[in-house]
């Protein structure tokens, strides 16, 4: 194959894609078994259209044979993953993002994670060559003042590029920010809503016991009314005195038993709403700190959620010697992450 006919393929192949819209280069053309969207490599696909678009034949034909071989070398790599994503089947026993993660390790740089990286590590080689092609072929014509202008008009679009690509992540991130922060306060609302309830059922509790208490004194005073001043038959007196007994006995227990509910209603009322109140300053605490602190206000705020919480209401409140497991969890989580 000829100089000519390597310059002339590789021309094809940078008009195959840049005749392309940016969801058809990053979407499977073989949809028999699925879709499959490379979203996650939209920012690099668009940068690569953007820097093919000022590719023309005759610049190409301007490049020095050795510049010439380096930048079809650094692209073919490129071209041929993008030709993957093209054929590429759905496999059903695999998730989408275990299918298309070699693919946007490729395009994308995760020094940290160990990713491939190519297309990020690539780029300048190919962008130098690119504006070498047009300063060469501007140098011919003898017009140096466009070839200044055009690589002016050039720098400007990387800028865009790199623009709206940090305002996507912004936007990514911002949406994810909001979704947890909305989660947030419907927790809080429900927390809140219950310790509403808890505290309308404890006011009851309270009442009846406040009116059987009224009662019981009440039957207290009429029996011993009843036997030291009316009843004068000695054997009428020891049974309405059993009589009373029994009956202040059952009044007291019915006192009893709605004191222990009015005590466990105020206990959850106020658990509940102590979480209401921790979810409800959750995030005013995360919007001001680090990553570290955000995982201390998270490891606390689980705790207050999961763990037995001491009022005072119910008997045999012991701090609890057991770890909570669900808070375990989350403190390990949170630990792996700022490590």
């Amino acid at each position: 194959m000829t100089e000519k006919d390597n310059r002339e393929k590789l021309f094809d192949k940078i008009m195959s894609i840049t005749n392309s819209t940016i969801d058809d280069l990053i979407t499977n053309s073989d949809q028999d078994k699925g879709v499959l969207i490379y979203n996650e490599i939209k920012p690099q696909i668009k940068e690569l259209k953007d820097y093919l678009l000022n590719i023309s034949l005759e610049n190409l034909y301007e490049l020095p044979e050795s510049r010439f071989n380096i930048l079809n070398s650094a692209l073919n790599p490129i071209f041929e993953e993008i030709g993957k994503i093209q054929t590429t089947e759905k496999n059903p026993n695999q998730t989408d993002s275990q299918q298309k993660q070699r693919t946007v390790q490729f395009f994308t740089y995760k020094a940290n994670q160990g990713g491939n990286g190519y297309f990020e590590k690539e780029k300048e080689k190919i962008w130098q060559i690119i504006l070498e092609a047009i300063t060469l072929e501007n140098r011919k014509s003898q017009d140096d003042s466009i070839a200044s202008k055009k690589v002016k008009e050039l720098e400007k679009i990387i800028k865009g590029v790199k623009s709206s690509e940090n305002e996507i992540t912004s936007i990514l991130n911002s949406a994810k920010t909001e979704l947890s922060k909305g989660g947030v306060s419907k927790h809080s609302d429900i927390f809140g809503s219950q310790a509403e309830k808890h505290k309308t059922n404890a006011k009851t509790w309270r009442k009846n016991a406040t009116g059987l208490l009224v009662l019981n004194s009440i039957v207290i005073i009429s029996i011993l009314i009843i036997v030291i001043w009316i009843v004068s038959d000695k054997t009428l007196r020891i049974q309405v005195g059993i009589f009373g007994a029994a009956l202040v006995s059952l009044v007291s227990y019915a006192v009893v038993l709605c004191v222990k509910n009015y005590f466990a209603e105020k206990h959850n009322q106020n658990v509940n709403q102590h979480r209401a109140n921790c979810l409800g300053t959750y995030n005013t605490f995360i919007d001001s700190a680090d990553e570290e602190r955000k995982a201390a206000v998270l490891i606390q705020a689980t705790n207050t959620i999961f763990s037995h919480q001491n009022t005072g209401y119910l008997k045999k409140e012991g701090e609890s010697t057991n770890p909570n497991p669900i808070v375990e969890i989350v403190r390990n989580v949170t630990k792996g992450n700022t490590e």
